[in-house]
């Protein structure tokens, strides 16, 4: 009978073992899914940290490419500020050539009628010395 007490009481502190041992076993199966909860999760935060930084570096490229059309719009622009300052330029020169050969063309104008006045003077003078030629010719003949 002690033998047999003895025995049963072994089996149940086995039993008790075995239970605590099924305890800890299921406890550590709570904790492993805990952490691959939190690995999943952890790796769901990282992929969405990926995509927003992609997302960030797509938006820059697009900014950058946005800077070199308007820098290129400027610079032609530019390009064609300074064609149409050329142009302007080019027609304010002509305009002063122009004036300046209208000058010479009013200059050279004036001393053509200076010199018709000069000649019609000349002829005039000439015309009286053969007037008054013939009015001495004529009083000599009349003598």
């Amino acid at each position: 009978a002690a033998m047999a007490a003895e025995r049963e009481r072994l089996e149940a502190e086995a039993a008790e073992k075995e239970a605590a041992l099924a305890k800890q076993a299921a406890e550590a199966e709570e904790k492993e899914g805990k952490l691959a909860a939190m690995a999943a999760e952890r790796e769901r935060l990282e992929a969405e940290a990926a995509a927003k930084e992609a997302a960030l570096v797509k938006q820059a490229a697009e900014a950058e490419e946005r800077e070199g059309k308007l820098a290129a719009m400027a610079a032609e622009r530019e390009r064609l500020e300074a064609e149409a300052a050329a142009k302007e330029a080019a027609l304010v020169k002509q305009a002063a050539e122009a004036e300046e050969r209208e000058g010479k063309l009013a200059a050279m104008a004036a001393e053509r009628e200076r010199l018709e006045a000069e000649a019609a003077e000349k002829d005039a003078a000439l015309a009286k010395q053969a007037a008054e030629a013939e009015e001495k010719e004529g009083k000599l003949a009349a003598m």
